[in-house]
């Protein structure tokens, strides 16, 4: 795939349109328990607060073992580490992937420009619209690492998802993400 591909595919993505109707993903999983959601977002807000979730019934395993992808600029790339970073280097190709980095952080930041706020991205006083957008833009400048570097793998089969109109948020073990 060539950067041009991989922008067009960037300014495509219906952002966040199809949240809570993910099915038959293959061997990622959809979050198909939107009360379990709401559960889950409410108590994380109100622990991050030093309270006591309001309802103590047993959430969904899954979130037990689900790691949150990046969502900040700075954030280390949780699956590759600095591994793309390196070989970016040693290929003489660190400048070529931080521009193709910036290319697609504009288009993807340009595409969410006239963003509706999704309602599932709602809960309660807590709005994750910000966090989704941004975990959008980190994916999609490390799906242009790897297509500058000739490793198409985990971060554009996220940029997949995003371009189903989900959000990828984390991920399971065996590099499986969980979708809303």
């Amino acid at each position: 795939m060539s950067m041009e591909v991989l922008l067009a595919r960037i300014q495509a993505v219906p952002w966040f349109t199809q949240l809570g109707l993910a099915r038959d993903l293959g061997d990622d999983v959809a979050i198909d328990d939107l009360a379990d959601w709401r559960r889950l977002v409410s108590a994380t807000t109100l622990v991050g607060f030093g309270l006591d979730p309001l309802d103590d019934r047993p959430l969904n395993s899954v979130w037990e073992v689900m790691n949150w992808l990046p969502t900040g600029y700075r954030s280390m790339n949780p699956i590759d580490g600095q591994r793309l970073a390196r070989k970016a280097s040693d290929l003489g190709l660190a400048a070529d992937c931080k521009a193709a980095r910036m290319a697609a952080f504009r288009v993807a930041a340009k595409s969410q420009r006239h963003l509706d706020k999704p309602p599932l991205l709602r809960v309660g006083p807590t709005d994750l619209t910000i966090a989704a957008m941004n975990g959008g833009r980190y994916a999609c400048r490390m799906a242009a690492n790897e297509v500058v570097l000739g490793e198409i793998g985990f971060w554009c089969r996220v940029l997949e998802r995003y371009e189903q109109g989900y959000w990828p948020l984390g991920w399971l073990p065996g590099q499986r993400l969980l979708v809303l």
